[in-house]
């Protein structure tokens, strides 16, 4: 018998302990297959937009040069040279002829810039007469009461000539000669002449109120007008006077090229031409020996101090650009690294945005590759999550952290849904608003499946959560 109770003991012992290894061995079974999710606390900090864009080395600005007479030309430079200021471009071996014929049409013109002056001087002196006659104030009126002052006049004389007659008419009233009634309609009159005066009395004062208001409205309408008009010819007098200006500096620059054709006609008729600023030869229009005709391009250099540009194509996530924004950018073929550039412009082209940068920079030439790198940080924001942990369907954005609950041998763990507000991203983090009071919570950021808010899962190596697994 007790051989038998400690058979069943140990029977009971090994049921018990399968029973214990089963559970433990299938929960381990179904950890296996929980999905792995790494999850990361949300953080304060800024976001930064960044783009970089390519884009070829141009000049900003270049100098044409054109045959200022027939002839024929001899070259000094070829296309790709250096020059500088002052450095000998062609020369042009012409005819003196044509330059006598040059030089007349420039004194022609000479003198039509003189008439020219001249009628505008006399167009000034008359709009300045004008404007200094433009200041006349109205002239005052008198108000006429002359007409309301006879009226009163006549019922005064008419009133003194009723009383008279009411005296008379007192009188024989007294006597028993006339009735009372004839007495009460003098008086009558005597009255209705008085109401008549205190009528054109009223009339008067009436006229008189009239009569100011209209003063007043047409002096205010006069200084209006007088003032429009001193805007008026001020604006002609400035204008006048800038085309004189003009005029002036046309007329100078005429008598220098007269000057300078002089010079060239007292030299055998050689047009010697240098260059005016320092550059690079970006083109021959002409090679030596050729016969020109005036006013025919020979050579286009682009100037070194007008400094530089590119366009360079950015993305349209650069919104904070603007002209006058300051950019950095490389030329590695000049080895030159972190330079400093402007925004000249921006253009929209069927949907892409490029920017054309303006530099100064002694050591480029021009075609070199311009790489640029733009940024832009956002003030401080409370809540940054990485960009892969925002979803969105149909409802809108929503993230999925972790809610711990306890297991029946240890903490479980399941994906929870949130809905969050957006509110501006960059090429890493964005910064959301979150619908809760504790925003340090672990928000799962990354998966080896798709996961769904409410399923068990199982948290692995490159979390937040360290200490949890």
């Amino acid at each position: 018998m007790e051989r038998n109770k400690k058979i069943l003991i140990k029977i009971a012992a090994a049921f018990v302990g399968t029973l214990l290894f089963l559970t433990f061995f299938s929960n381990t079974i179904f950890d296996f297959n929980l999905t792995n999710v790494v999850v990361e606390f949300p953080r304060s900090g800024i976001l930064s937009t960044t783009a970089s864009g390519r884009g070829i080395v141009e000049f900003a600005e270049t100098d044409l040069y054109f045959a200022e007479a027939a002839g024929r030309i001899s070259v000094s430079v070829s296309e790709g040279d250096f020059v500088t200021a002052g450095d000998l471009l062609f020369t042009i071996e012409t005819d003196v002829e044509p330059l006598l014929q040059t030089l007349s049409e420039i004194m022609l013109n000479e003198n039509r810039i003189l008439l020219r002056i001249e009628r505008a001087e006399a167009e000034l002196i008359h709009a300045r007469t004008n404007l200094n006659s433009a200041t006349a104030s109205l002239p005052q009126a008198e108000f006429d009461s002359s007409e309301f002052e006879f009226e009163i006049r006549r019922l005064n004389d008419a009133i003194e000539a009723a009383q008279a007659e009411m005296e008379e008419l007192a009188i024989l009233f007294e006597l028993g000669i006339i009735a009372r009634m004839e007495l009460d309609a003098q008086q009558t009159t005597i009255n209705n002449l008085q109401a008549q005066i205190e009528l054109q009395n009223e009339r008067m004062e009436q006229a008189f109120e009239r009569f100011t208001e209209n003063r007043e409205l047409t002096r205010n309408e006069h200084e209006r007008n007088l003032a429009e008009r001193r805007r008026a010819l001020e604006g002609v007098v400035s204008g006048l006077e800038f085309q004189i200006r003009e005029h002036e500096l046309e007329l100078d620059a005429n008598r220098l090229n007269a000057e300078r054709l002089r010079g060239q006609i007292e030299d055998t008729a050689k047009i010697t031409v240098n260059a005016e600023r320092g550059g690079t030869v970006l083109n021959l229009f002409a090679v030596t020996g050729m016969f020109l005709n005036r006013n025919e391009r020979i050579i286009e250099i682009g100037t070194t101090d007008g400094g530089f540009k590119s366009i360079v194509e950015l993305p349209e996530n650069v919104d904070f650009l603007e002209t006058g924004s300051q950019v950095s950018f490389n030329i590695r073929a000049r080895s030159l690294y972190g330079q400093r550039g402007e925004i000249g412009r921006l253009m929209f082209d069927s949907g892409r945005l490029s920017a054309e940068i303006l530099f100064h920079n002694e050591h480029v030439t021009g075609g070199e590759a311009l790489n640029v790198h733009v940024e832009n940080f956002s003030s401080m924001y409370e809540t940054l999550i990485p960009n892969r942990a925002i979803r969105t369907d149909s409802i809108g954005d929503y993230i999925l952290f972790v809610e711990m609950a306890d297991g029946s041998f240890r903490n479980e763990f399941f994906a929870r849904r949130m809905q969050v507000n957006v509110i501006s991203r960059d090429n890493r983090n964005t910064a959301v608003f979150m619908f809760t009071h504790d925003t340090q919570i672990p928000i799962i950021i990354d998966s080896d499946r798709v996961v769904s808010a409410g399923e068990r899962i199982r948290i692995v190596g490159g979390s937040d959560l360290v200490g949890i697994r």
